[in-house]
This record gives structure tokens, C-alpha cells and sequence, in this order.
């Protein structure tokens, strides 16, 4: 299908087209033989009429193209509905009292794929969007709900220095990081890392009153939980974090990872009932061997254990089955200890 702009032509030739062959399907000359291509499926389309929507109703209606289609809801096929409508009627549903978990949980799910788009998570400052979500994340009794919110929230600050700094701004941080270690849904927990994590990356504004709002302290929280997928989201975040290129972040989280042993409980995750699952070992040997290339005193104490015991156990472990361990990533292991 075509992304290039669409011309003032080719809309008066569709227009043509259409007026010419009213009742009948008329195909799009650009498209393939025996196909039917609406104009609507350019990319190019709504931006266009959007920018000029005025003339170009004036335009279609002037050649009876709407003489049979007065109702709002054709023109909404047409010109589209704006997605920042969309948006407020979502968060509206969200919100309204009158409405039951499966249409709020319906309505998030449109609001989740909105926020995908950057210009759209940008816009949801302006149109006062943030704290009704959040609030939805703090005070909701339905888990699910929670668990969506925080969902919404942390797609919209994913890659999004604005929409990451609009976030803070709202309180969205301090109310992730409360759900990521107070909350008694695990689903919920899982959600709000995956907030946390996405707000922090790449923002040191964000990142900085994340380590002044104890949030190191938060992922230890989640890390003893004994949840696997939240064990993998906090082993996976902290290796992210030692391997980046920031000096600041990469320092930070070095610290915190000396201060909480994190080393030592990722070694006893591989050590323990937990290195039954692969996704969890390969998490944990990441995240040790993380801090065994940026900080070796860090884990000078488990060079022994690691060597002698650990890393002969992941050695037997390696192959291509369904359970195996990736050869790599024990090899990265015992490389980095014995250095």
C-alpha cells in the first residue's frame, strides 16, 4: 500500500469517482485489478483532511457526495475521529461509575494502543489524562483495573523523554513505585515495574528521583517477592541499568546492587529452586555477570561458588532443548570471574 501524500488531484478524482458511480463499488484506480483500495487507507489521508477539513467537506459536499450520507457517523468513516476524542471518551469510560470492569478493561485496551504513539502520549498532559489513569493504579479495589492503569502508563513513557518528565510531573512515579512494592496483586506489581522501568530509561531527571524515592529499595522488594516474572523484570532492569553507557546510572546502580546483595540473591535464584526455569538462570547470570565486568570486588566473595559450583551445573545445562541454557551466556559467566 502507498504511504506517499495524497494530492488535491487524486482526492478530486476519488471524489469524481465516487459522485459518478454513486451505487455501485467503485475501485480505487490505484489499486490492483479485481481489489478494492479505500482512499481512507492512505496514511497520508487523514492528516490531510484533518489539516484542511473545512474545504474539503465544503468540496465533497458541493459534488452531492453527501447527499445520501448526512448522518455524523459517515463523516466520522471519512475524516476519522480524532484520537485525542478518543482518548477523553476512554478515559471517560475508565472513570464513570456506571460502567462495568469488562467495558472499563474494553476501554483500556483502546487507550493502551493509543498511547503507543508518541504524539499521542504527549498529548495526554495537555488534555488532563494522567491522573485519572494514575488514580485508577492507587485507589481502584478491581486488581485488573490497577493492573491495566499501570499497563497505559507505562507504554506511554516508553522512549518518550516527554512523556517520561509529564509522568513525574504527575505524581505517576511515586504512585508505580508504591504499587511495585505495596500491592497485593502480583499482576499489579509486574505492570508497575514494567512502568518504573520504561519511566527511568534514558531520563535522568526521571532516573534521579527514582534513586531519591528509594526505587532500588522497591526492586529489592519485588526481587524477594519469589514471583519468576518479577524476579526476571527486576534481574533483567538491574543488568540493563549496570551495562549502559551513563557513568551516573551505571555508578548508581553498581551501588545499590553492593548495597543489597544483589549478586548474592541472584546467585542463590540460580542455586535454588528457581534455576529450574531457564528464562529466570540466564536473567540472573546476565545481571551477575553485569556486575562482575563493571565491578569485580563487588562479587569477589561468590568467585569460588561461581566457578566451582555454579558454572559447572550451567554447563550441564546447556543445549537447544525446550529448558536448555543458551551456551553464551554461561560462557560470558565464567569468563567474567575468571578474568
Amino acid at each position: 500500500m502507498s504511504s506517499r501524500p495524497i494530492t488535491q488531484s487524486e482526492l478530486l478524482q476519488w471524489a469524481v469517482i465516487n459522485r459518478a458511480t454513486a451505487g455501485e463499488d467503485a475501485p480505487n484506480p490505484g489499486a490492483a485489478p479485481g481489489t478494492h483500495e479505500p482512499l481512507v487507507a492512505y496514511p497520508a489521508f487523514l492528516d490531510f483532511l484533518s489539516a484542511s477539513q473545512n474545504t474539503v467537506m465544503g468540496f465533497l459536499t458541493s459534488l452531492g457526495f453527501f447527499s445520501r450520507a448526512q448522518d455524523p457517523k459517515w463523516i466520522d468513516v471519512i475524516l476519522g475521529r480524532d484520537e485525542a476524542v478518543r482518548m477523553k471518551e476512554c478515559v471517560a469510560v475508565i472513570t464513570a461509575s456506571n460502567k462495568t470492569v469488562e467495558e472499563k478493561i474494553a476501554a483500556f485496551d483502546e487507550m493502551e494502543e493509543l498511547v503507543e504513539s508518541l504524539d499521542n502520549a504527549n498529548d495526554m498532559g495537555p488534555l488532563n489524562l494522567w491522573s485519572p489513569i494514575i488514580s485508577v493504579l492507587t485507589t481502584d479495589p478491581e486488581p485488573r483495573l490497577r493492573s491495566y492503569a499501570a499497563w497505559v502508563l507505562g507504554t506511554a513513557v516508553q522512549n518518550n523523554p516527554k512523556s517520561q518528565d509529564a509522568f513525574l510531573k504527575a505524581g505517576g512515579l511515586s504512585a508505580a513505585l508504591r504499587a511495585l512494592q505495596d500491592d497485593t496483586d502480583s499482576a499489579v506489581r509486574a505492570k508497575a515495574l514494567y512502568c518504573v522501568s520504561g519511566a527511568i530509561k534514558q531520563n535522568p531527571t526521571v532516573f534521579a528521583e527514582f534513586t531519591s524515592q528509594s526505587g532500588f529499595t522497591a526492586l529489592v522488594s519485588a526481587l524477594r517477592d519469589g514471583d519468576p516474572v518479577l524476579m526476571k523484570r527486576v534481574l533483567h532492569l538491574y543488568a540493563s541499568l549496570i551495562e549502559v553507557e551513563d557513568a551516573h546510572v551505571k555508578e548508581a546502580a553498581v551501588a545499590a546492587a553492593e548495597r543489597d546483595g544483589i549478586a548474592s540473591m541472584a546467585t542463590d535464584v540460580i542455586g535454588s529452586g528457581g534455576g529450574a526455569d531457564a528464562d529466570l538462570t540466564e536473567k540472573a547470570a546476565r545481571c551477575i555477570t553485569a556486575l562482575a565486568s563493571s565491578s569485580p570486588s563487588t562479587v569477589q566473595s561468590l568467585k569460588e561458588r561461581i566457578l566451582e559450583s555454579i558454572v559447572p551445573e550451567l554447563e550441564g545445562r546447556v543445549g537447544t532443548s525446550v529448558g536448555s541454557l543458551d551456551g553464551e551466556t554461561v560462557q560470558r559467566l565464567k569468563q567474567a570471574f575468571s578474568a
